[in-house]
C-alpha cells in the first residue's frame, strides 16, 4: 500500500502538467482576485471616509494611523494592476496551449499567480480591519454624536496606554512581519483591543478588562515572533 504523502507527492506533477487542472486553478485564482478587488474597493471607501472625519483635535497616533493606511492605497492600487497584467497574459498563454499536457513555466506561472493573489486578500483584509476599526473610533468620538458615558477606569486607561506604548516601540517590527504566525498573533491583537474599546464604551467594564488583557497577551507573542524570538 503507498502511503498518503506518497501519493500525493506523485499527484503533484501530474495535476501540474494537466493543462485541465492549471485551467481550473487559474479561475479560481480569477475569482478570489475578483473578491479582493471589491474588499479593495471597500478599504478606499473607509480611508475617503476616515479622512473627511479627521480634525485638528485627533492626536498623534490617530494621524500617524491614517497616514499609514493612506498610503496602502496606493500601493494596493499597484499589486493589483500587476495582478490583472499577469492574468491577461496567462490567460492568453492558456488559449495557445494544445493537447492535454501543460508547459511546466504555465503551471509555474499560475501558481505564482495564485500565491501573489492569496498575499494580496490576506494584507488588504488585514488593513480593511485597521480601516474599520479606526473608522468605528473616530466615529465614537465625534462630536456630532450623541454623547456617550464613558466609564472613569484609570486602571483600563492606565493599560491601555501602556500597551499603545508597546505597540509604537515595535511598530516597526510588527509592520513589517514577516512570520505568518506573528502577523496573525498581531492582527488578533488589533481586534481584541477594537472589542475592549467597544466593550468599554458600552459600560461593559468587566469584559471590556478581560479583552484588553488578551490584547496584551496577544502583543506580547506577536512582538516576539515577529522578532524571531
Amino acid at each position: 500500500m503507498v502511503p498518503v504523502l506518497a501519493m500525493y507527492a506523485f499527484s503533484v506533477p501530474a495535476a501540474e502538467s494537466d493543462t485541465r487542472a492549471v485551467q481550473a486553478e487559474f479561475s479560481r485564482c480569477e475569482s478570489s482576485l475578483e473578491r479582493v478587488k471589491r474588499e479593495l474597493s471597500r478599504y478606499e471607501e473607509t480611508v475617503r471616509r476616515i479622512k473627511a472625519s479627521l480634525d485638528a483635535g485627533r492626536t498623534q497616533e490617530v494621524a500617524q494611523e491614517f497616514s499609514r493606511l493612506e498610503s496602502k492605497v496606493e500601493h494596493f492600487r499597484g499589486r493589483m494592476d500587476r495582478a490583472a497584467g499577469q492574468g491577461s497574459k496567462i490567460r492568453d498563454d492558456l488559449r495557445n496551449v494544445t493537447g492535454p499536457t501543460c508547459p511546466s513555466c504555465l503551471s509555474s506561472s499560475v501558481s505564482l499567480y495564485c500565491r501573489a493573489g492569496e498575499g494580496l486578500a490576506t494584507e488588504v483584509e488585514d488593513y480593511l480591519s485597521r480601516a474599520t476599526a479606526l473608522d468605528g473610533e473616530l466615529r465614537n468620538a465625534s462630536p456630532h454624536d450623541a454623547p456617550k458615558t464613558v466609564p472613569t477606569d484609570s486602571a483600563f486607561v492606565l493599560r491601555r496606554d501602556k500597551i499603545n506604548a508597546s505597540i509604537a516601540s515595535s511598530w516597526a517590527s510588527l509592520d513589517s512581519c514577516s512570520v505568518d504566525a506573528g502577523r496573525t498573533l498581531w492582527q488578533q491583537c488589533r481586534i481584541n483591543l477594537h472589542v475592549a474599546d467597544s466593550l468599554r464604551l458600552s459600560g461593559a467594564v468587566e469584559q471590556s478588562e478581560r479583552s484588553l488583557g488578551l490584547a496584551e497577551m496577544l502583543l506580547n507573542k506577536a512582538i516576539k515572533r515577529c522578532r524571531g524570538q
